[in-house]
């Protein structure tokens, strides 16, 4: 863990997470489609600034952004118009049956403990032919695979405590973002593979009509997206568009 605390590796993590960050929202953005009519609704919005990325493309006539935590909630709504809604999404989401065009789920399934009513929810307050885009880490990275060859907690989690950073993960640092020190979200409870999401979305009765996939660390872009196009399902975060029928 010494290692990890290097000042070059740190800067290093930084950087990596910057592109990966970067990267992740032109994934998205690419799936998201233009529509002044739209409703749209980012499920874990945080603090409402990947939120307005992400309207910025689709141009929606309405945004609202769901999340849990107040204070987030209040400098979205303050700083991007963003019409909050405050829930523990474990339990229903507050919208109307059918009545969104668009949701984004950014790196919110793997901090929930109930991923089938999540996706129930989703395709609730979906409009028929409306969609879903969901970014999330992979459980099945090399990256992980090589922890647990090693016997080690995978990155992805779940995570064990909220006192101690356990999990060998070079991307998150005891005074960074992800760190032990910023649990006032919660932490990692169902992460999945690639191929399970895709799998539990067919399930609930979502057409899947895209599946990307990003960043193989330590490599840095340009050059990952070369193992990007070379090995879908072994990459560290994924990201899968969904249409209900």
């Amino acid at each position: 863990m010494n290692f990890l605390r290097n000042s070059f590796v740190i800067k290093f993590g930084n950087f990596l997470s910057r592109q990966i960050e970067e990267n992740e929202h032109k994934l998205v953005v690419d799936c998201l489609e233009e529509d002044k009519k739209a409703i749209y609704a980012d499920l874990g919005c945080f603090d409402g600034n990947t939120t307005t990325i992400y309207a910025r493309k689709i141009k929606p006539a309405k945004v609202f952004g769901v999340d849990m935590i107040t204070h987030f909630l209040k400098r979205g709504s303050k700083e991007f118009n963003i019409i909050p809604k405050k829930t523990n999404m474990n339990k229903s989401l507050p919208l109307p049956d059918n009545s969104v065009d668009v949701v984004t789920s950014s790196h919110s399934i793997e901090h929930l403990t109930n991923t089938d009513n999540f996706l129930s929810e989703i395709k609730r307050i979906l409009k028929p032919k409306g969609y879903a885009v969901f970014s999330t880490d992979n459980l099945a990275s090399w990256m992980d695979i090589f922890f647990l060859i090693l016997g080690k907690q995978p990155r992805t989690g779940p995570t064990i405590s909220t006192r101690y950073l356990v999990t060998t993960n070079p991307l998150w640092w005891e005074e960074g973002s992800g760190g032990v020190r910023d649990i006032e979200w919660p932490m990692h409870h169902n992460v999945l593979t690639m191929k399970t999401l895709e799998l539990l979305l067919t399930r609930y009765g979502f057409k899947v009509e895209r599946v990307l996939c990003l960043v193989y660390p330590p490599i840095p872009y340009p050059f990952a997206n070369f193992f990007t196009k070379l090995d879908l399902y072994h990459s560290m975060f994924m990201v899968i568009k969904v249409r209900k029928k």
